[in-house]
């Protein structure tokens, strides 16, 4: 009962928040605008407002997802696709594609999942799953350095604009949510598998449960994911992290398969209000709203790594 009433109090605050940030910007609505049919408020609102709101909910639920595929095949709460270097990797990536071939610019969010998608294929080339955790997180943070090294480099060289949510369109939109529900169908296939990934791969053999292959088909859909993301709103550190430790912190005895409501929620939750901040923090100058997520989960982060190798 208790849970199902923070379900309640989570989707009371995201909708306050929506609303919030559907009439606070450089520029405040007004409710009485709306329901006169203002053509200039209501411009703001379908080409501006609304668009942003959406793909600030559908990044920050997808964020938290992929965290949490992650954690669950590589049996560890500390990665996300920003440690393993996922992210960075996209990003630099579709610059990549989008100097050799600018008229791609127009898909960037597919071309964002397939990066994602290569990036995983040459990590499991690599055998980096066989890594200790503490490899893991090495190899992972020093690859997205990498990667974030190279990127800002292309992005200077080439003048191509680093992603953010100032930009977004309904295309876009409607792209990003394509591969999220393409996602989600493929992972409702291994939903009742989630469970064996609590005991031991020996174990998982004698039980004939497929562990490489489920392991691969939800790292490439969190590879998706994550590049999709990445494309529309620029790289995102530990938010995967974050969000499922702050839900696991809250209720410790749900499965991986109950931590998906609240995780949806609450990554709804930061990213719309992140935003908001964002957007009117130092109006009319607008800040990134990667930078205002960072500045939230660098200290979360901190005290996650301090309590796991104390």
């Amino acid at each position: 009962m208790l849970k199902k009433q923070w379900y309640i109090l989570g989707l009371l605050a995201l909708s306050a928040s929506l609303v919030g940030a559907l009439f606070i910007g450089q520029t405040t609505l007004h409710l009485n605008d709306v329901l006169n049919g203002n053509p200039f408020t209501w411009q703001i609102i379908s080409q501006a407002r609304l668009p942003r709101l959406i793909s600030a909910v559908l990044i920050g639920v997808l964020s938290g997802w992929s965290g949490l595929l992650l954690q669950l095949v590589l049996r560890t709460p500390l990665v996300d696709a920003s440690l393993l270097g996922f992210i960075n990797g996209s990003q630099f990536l579709s610059i990549l594609i989008f100097v050799l071939l600018p008229t791609s610019l127009t898909y960037n969010v597919w071309i964002g999942a397939v990066t994602g998608i290569c990036l995983v294929i040459g990590w499991q080339f690599l055998h980096a799953t066989q890594l200790t955790k503490a490899g893991l997180l090495l190899m992972g943070i020093t690859t997205a350095m990498g990667f974030q090294a190279l990127t800002l480099i292309a992005s200077q060289g080439t003048g191509i604009p680093l992603p953010t949510l100032g930009t977004v369109t309904w295309a876009k939109i409607s792209h990003l949510s394509m591969i999220g529900l393409a996602g989600l169908i493929v992972i409702t296939y291994w939903w009742d598998q989630f469970k064996f990934f609590a005991l031991p791969s020996t174990q998982l053999k004698i039980l004939n449960i497929p562990e490489k292959k489920i392991q691969l088909t939800l790292l490439l859909v969190s590879a998706a994911w994550s590049g999709a993301s990445t494309s529309i709103i620029g790289v995102i550190f530990f938010l995967g992290v974050i969000i499922p430790a702050i839900v696991r912190a809250l209720w410790p005895a749900l499965t991986t398969q109950e931590l998906f409501i609240p995780v949806a929620i609450l990554g709804a939750l930061l990213l719309v209000n992140a935003d908001t901040l964002a957007r009117t923090l130092f109006a009319p100058r607008e800040l990134p709203t990667a930078a205002i997520l960072l500045a939230v989960t660098s200290p979360l982060m901190l005290t996650l790594l301090w309590k796991a190798y104390r």
